[in-house]
């Protein structure tokens, strides 16, 4: 407020000689009306900013400062920043929102809602056909898909199912159309009774509406247990089995395979003379003893003849080289007796 009374003072310095100084000249009859007029609109232009000035400190309480380029850039990201994080907001709660649980849908009472990512799905429930939205109830007495006997009874169609209903001179008793087989059921579904009809309900490792089951093969979905580094997945009828690779064996779980160690079971080839047997998973290998090359065939040790390849340590003047099984030996030459070390 003192900002405010200085600027006003300021100003009326500046307006008092713009008024003042035309009646001098009125009195005296130096200026003209007109020039007064003149000098009093200059005066106004002068003062007209130093009011409004005035009314913006009385606004915000300090004098307004123009902002420079940065700061409008600033305040600009600042703004856009703003939407986007609404917008993120937004797609996040879209995502998050089950239209099923909140009733936020357009599929019809007798469809089943199913909620998906960003969306949702209509299903016709049993008993009913059309695209989820729209559902009309089958008239399975129309269709013939019903289990009614029609020499004692006469199908009668009710919403989603129908009923039996019995002739004049029959009586309606309770059956159970599951155990006399008097269902439509698929043969990979169970079939359960209800009090006025029964419903069909595909079995596990199976899809479908229960009139109609089709095997789940768990290999390709990927819904399975097998160890990818120890058994094949195979699909079998609703199910699934693990077959153990070569190397492996069932370990007592259905879905799970075992290492065998071949070292400890005999299961190897390694020649024991020239090689000894390593467990590796799934299989083996034979470790050359010392005096002995890897061959081929796999699993092969053949004996380094080190008096051929020079690796050996015999006296040429007093020795000759002789190979043997894994080794050699230095047999003395005349005259020379064998001494110690071994191989002088």
């Amino acid at each position: 407020m003192a900002d405010m009374t200085t600027l006003i003072v300021i100003s009326s310095f500046i307006m008092f000689p713009a008024v003042m100084m035309p009646q001098e000249v009125v009195n005296h009859g130096a200026w003209t009306m007109a020039d007064m007029t003149t000098l009093i609109v200059i005066s106004s232009f002068i003062m007209f900013p130093a009011v409004m000035m005035a009314q913006e400190v009385v606004n915000h309480g300090v004098c307004p400062v123009p902002m420079n380029k940065e700061e409008e850039e600033i305040i600009k990201e600042q703004e856009r920043n703003k939407e986007e994080m609404e917008e993120i907001m937004r797609e996040i709660e879209i995502s998050c929102l089950d239209e099923c649980k909140t009733g936020q849908h357009n599929c019809h009472d007798d469809a089943y809602c199913t909620n998906t990512k960003r969306s949702f799905t209509c299903t016709c429930k049993p008993g009913y056909t059309g695209d989820g939205v729209n559902c009309a109830d089958i008239n399975e007495c129309q269709t013939g898909n019903h289990l009614c006997a029609t020499d004692i009874s006469e199908c009668k169609n009710i919403k989603g199912s129908y009923d039996c209903v019995c002739k004049s001179g029959y009586e309606k008793i309770c059956t159970n159309r599951c155990k006399l087989g008097r269902h439509n059921c698929h043969d990979d579904a169970y079939c359960t009774e209800t009090k006025s009809t029964f419903t069909c309900t595909c079995k596990r490792g199976y899809t479908g509406d229960g009139v109609n089951c089709t095997d789940i093969n768990e290999c390709e979905t990927g819904n399975h247990q097998c160890d990818a580094d120890s058994s094949v997945c195979d699909n079998t009828k609703g199910s699934y089995k693990c077959v153990c690779m070569s190397g492996f064996f069932k370990s007592g779980h259905e879905h799970k395979c075992a290492d065998i160690n071949e070292c400890e079971s005999g299961k190897h080839n390694c020649n024991a003379t020239s090689s000894l047997c390593h467990n590796t998973k799934g299989s083996f290998r034979c470790v050359c003893r010392e005096g002995y090359n890897e061959s081929v065939p796999e699993h092969n040790c053949t004996d380094i003849n080190e008096c051929e390849t020079g690796k050996h340590n015999c006296n040429a003047t007093s020795s000759l080289c002789h190979n043997t099984k894994g080794s050699f030996r230095c047999v003395c030459r005349e005259g020379y007796n064998e001494s110690v070390p071994e191989h002088n």
